[in-house]
């Protein structure tokens, strides 16, 4: 017997939480006691419950307003962290104060109008993180929280701090970030107070970090000073200066100003000998900046983009540490680094401005790894040699491609990006590889954008490459000018007008990425057949393939079942229709010597089991008498064993998804059980009494359409057939035909099967082709792949689903049983009365029937030929 195993592919349950939970709990006899009262509390409809007992965690999501944190948690008083985000929570129980060991609670994205005042009896806490409620005050009880390290209160409606802040001594970081009304004034206060108010509170306390993002900061008082404040984020304000007696003796390693009003450079900030990152983006700075007499020992990171700074020149000295330089969308027309030989800087960001010529100030560079002059319209590049002395990313926008020339001599250059803004000059006579050889590694090199209507000529000098892309082109045919690129692992072709590609691209032996969307393909390659499916990734999406093939390529219905769920190429269909599968069928299979009938097809579907199943002690007595002595291991006996109490007894033994069963799915799987057993006892085979007993137990713990598919596989293939007449036989093997086609269709790409796909189309199909229906537990996710066609699975089902591959596997079914040999000799000795044709379908010994060995396949067709499933094709006959 063929033994069917199901890959699951749902998520498996967790351990025991209730156990989980027990191990938190500090009162195991009080845990005990009430344990049937607090499950009655957890509705796993309406809240999730992760625990870890290794940090002593707790984490709950709730997903109904009237759904309250289980009384259970507060018996955990050993937990230290609580977790609660995006709860709808909006009070906390007086029963919380238990939890007096927490050190961590999260309570970000609920409904609290303020700081639950039981919070403050929590004084081990150390870390408070409220994000994201509707807080508008805070209540001086917070200064009972001596130990807190962490507060972060952002985006809520705080208008105003306590003074019992000052007494949290041990207060470290503060993130009152997208309060928006923090500094705006009111009726009962000036800004310049509430500012002032603010940073007295603030200068009591010993903070490394204060977040003030989108909180209506419009100045900081020269009185304050930054102390030891490490970083300080300020973004979305309206700060346009920086007093300097602030910034006295200051730690500050990080400020982040951006989205505010400064309009000019705030040089001072450069003086800070600690700082290590300065953004101030998105600002209103028009001048010329020149950083030269500062001097930032540390600086390694600096933001100046969205600005309007006209030109830019530093002496590497005053920042001899900076390794980012970021100066995107200003309108910088000249820049200039001084004393280029000492600079650290690895990465200059120059997109969109107005610089149009690439010359010696972009050259001799030490450490420079990435240099983006995007969007400059570059019309001149100079003649040199090196860049930057390591392997460089050189990303720049041209009038002209012509322009880039020079740009593949120089070395060290690991990528080239390169967009333009006009058609090439002389399209048929470029070449921009002249210069370059093999000493030149260019690793990426990508011409997006650039206009072509072909790939350049002596592209094929590029043997090292790894990344090459020429998207958003105009190329129309692809040969396979990268036969030598041995290296190359990613080829984008995408966004252009190709209409015919090499075949033998799909077959570079490095290639692990092709991108070919949106393009004018009709077809696929006919290199499909055989390519590396599982290493190489195409993507074909915005093609126009058509259904059917030409010569040169082959259509998306005739793409290989091992590949099919790979190829997104757009498809969607109009609906299910009625009568597709006779449509396709009578349209794509004319031409076969024998021919099916379809309606009478569907039609041949195998029966269930009754609709009674066993007791749970008949089912269990005929286990102990009739098959579990003739199972080997003792894990198998106690497996099928466990599955048997959880299915018939539910409320005292629990088996992962069986518990989540309805009771129509529960009396499927009995009544299924009971059949296969029954059936078991009867054939009293031991061999197949552990192999089913083994395959049952490969399914228990997974979910109801692993389980039912699993059962009814066994159970068509495992099911007597009493003394029906050969016609019943031959049916029972053409359902199991379609059913074993239809499983194949779906699990032929990676060799597991997902079961709710099966069960989507079995049901889908039932009606067209002939399947028996069952619920599904799973709503089938589509992800507009081919074998989510309908009609791509009609015509892969019809294509393996041949007549004369039934009658075969019919033929050697009937001639391997003598039982069937009988009943189909009786058949024809029924309908065939000339005995030169019974020597054609039969062979004997005997003239008068008694003894025949064989059923000829001339007999099979005979047979089915009768039951006017087939007919034979009189144009190919």
């Amino acid at each position: 017997m063929f033994l069917y195993f199901i890959v699951f592919l749902c998520a498996n349950l967790e351990p025991s939480l209730l156990e989980l939970l027990m191990d938190l709990s500090g009162n195991s006899l009080d845990y005990a006691l009430f344990q049937t009262d607090y499950i009655d509390d957890m509705d796993f409809v309406n809240m999730d419950i992760a625990v870890d007992i290794i940090t002593s965690s707790i984490e709950i999501k709730i997903f109904n307003e009237t759904q309250p944190i289980p009384r259970i948690i507060y018996n955990c008083i050993n937990l230290k962290v609580f977790k609660s985000e995006n709860s709808f929570l909006s009070t906390l129980s007086e029963d919380f104060r238990k939890l007096s060991n927490l050190e961590h609670l999260i309570l970000n994205n609920n409904k609290f109008y303020e700081i639950p005042t039981i919070i403050f009896s929590l004084t081990n806490l150390r870390i408070l993180e409220m994000y994201g409620n509707r807080i508008k005050i805070i209540h001086s009880g917070i200064k009972h929280l001596t130990q807190l390290n962490i507060l972060t209160l952002g985006n809520n409606f705080i208008v105003h701090l306590p003074f019992a802040l000052t007494e949290l001594t041990h207060l470290m970081h503060l993130d009152l970030s997208s309060n928006e009304k923090l500094f705006v004034p009111n009726m009962f206060s000036r800004m310049e107070d509430k500012h002032i108010h603010f940073f007295n509170i603030v200068k009591t306390l010993n903070l490394l970090h204060l977040y003030l993002n989108n909180t209506g900061l419009q100045f900081i008082p020269k009185e304050f000073n930054f102390k030891n404040i490490t970083k300080f984020r300020a973004n979305i304000n309206k700060l346009s200066t920086i007093h300097v007696d602030t910034l006295k003796n200051s730690y500050l390693k990080e400020m982040l100003l951006n989205d505010n009003l400064f309009r000019e450079f705030p040089n001072n900030i450069l003086t800070l000998t600690m700082i290590e990152t300065l953004s101030i983006e998105s600002n209103r700075i028009l001048e010329n900046i020149n950083i030269k007499d500062a001097k930032s020992p540390y600086l390694k990171f600096l933001n100046l983009s969205n600005n309007k700074i006209k030109s830019f020149r530093m002496c590497s000295i005053s920042a001899p540490s900076l390794k980012i330089l970021k100066l995107k969308n200003n309108n910088i027309k000249k820049f200039t680094i001084e004393s280029i030989k000492v600079s650290l800087l690895e990465a200059i960001h120059l997109k969109k401005n107005n610089i149009y010529v690439l010359d010696k100030n972009f050259i001799g560079f030490k450490k420079l790894k990435f240099l983006d002059l995007r969007h400059n319209n570059i019309i001149r590049i100079d003649n040199f040699k090196v860049i930057s002395y390591l392997g460089l990313t050189l990303k720049l926008q041209v009038y002209y491609i012509e322009k880039i020339k020079n740009l593949l001599y120089p070395q060290m250059l690991d990528e080239i990006i390169v967009s333009c803004t006009r058609k090439p000059i002389h399209e048929n006579s470029l070449n921009l590889f002249k210069n370059y050889n093999k000493e030149m590694k260019l690793k990426i090199f990508m011409l997006n954008s650039c206009h072509l209507s072909k790939i350049p000529n002596g592209i094929e000098k590029l043997t090292y490459v790894e990344n090459l892309s020429f998207k958003k082109n105009n190329i129309r045919r692809i040969g396979n000018r990268f036969k030598d690129m041995y290296y190359l692992k990613t080829l984008d072709l995408s966004y252009n007008k190709i209409y015919v590609i090499d075949p033998s691209i799909l077959l570079l032996k490095s290639l692990e990425d092709l991108n070919l969307q949106n393009n004018y393909l009709k077809t696929f390659p006919i290199s499909i057949n055989e390519f590396n499916y599982k290493k190489l990734k195409i993507n074909w999406i915005g093609n126009i393939i058509q259904r059917l093939g030409n010569g040169i390529g082959i259509g998306w219905i005739q793409i290989p079942l091992k590949y099919s769920s790979q190829v997104g190429i757009g498809y969607t269909e109009d609906g299910h229709y009625t009568d597709i599968a006779i449509s396709l069928y009578n349209k794509n299979f004319k031409k076969d010597l024998y021919r099916w009938d379809i309606k009478k097809v569907a039609q041949i579907i195998s029966n269930e089991p009754n609709e009674e199943y066993l007791s749970y002690n008949e089912i269990k007595g005929l286990w102990d008498l009739y098959l579990k002595p003739h199972i080997t291991t003792e894990i198998l006996k106690d497996s099928i064993e466990t599955y048997i109490n959880a299915l018939y007894m539910l409320d005292d033994i629990t088996v992962s998804y069986i518990t989540y069963f309805t009771s129509k799915q529960c009396d499927i799987m009995k009544i299924y059980l009971s059949a296969i057993f029954t059936i078991l006892k009867e054939k009293d085979d031991f061999q197949q009494i552990e192999n089913v007993c083994t395959a049952i137990s490969q399914e228990i713990d997974l979910c109801y359409d692993a389980q039912y598919e699993m059962f009814h596989h066994i159970f068509i293939s495992l099911k007597t057939r009493g003394n029906c007449d050969i016609t019943h036989f031959i049916k029972e093997i053409i359902y199991i035909i379609k059913y074993d086609i239809l499983s194949h269709i779906l699990t032929s790409n990676n060799f597991s099967q997902n079961v709710h796909k099966l069960a989507y189309w079995r049901n889908e199909l039932s009606g067209e082709i002939g399947f028996i229906k069952n619920e599904c537990k799973y709503h089938y996710m589509r992800n507009n792949s081919l074998d989510d066609n309908v009609e791509y699975i009609i015509y892969q089902f019809f294509i393996l689903f041949k007549a004369e591959n039934a009658i075969a596997e019919i033929f050697d079914r009937i001639n391997k049983n003598g039982k069937f040999i009988c009943l189909a000799s009786q058949f024809i000795i029924q309908h065939e009365f000339d005995e030169v044709k019974l020597n054609e379908y039969m062979i004997f010994n005997d003239i008068d029937l008694i003894d025949v060995e064989n059923i000829t396949k001339k007999g099979v067709i005979f047979i089915i030929k009768k039951m006017e499933i087939i007919q034979k094709n009189i144009v190919n006959s």
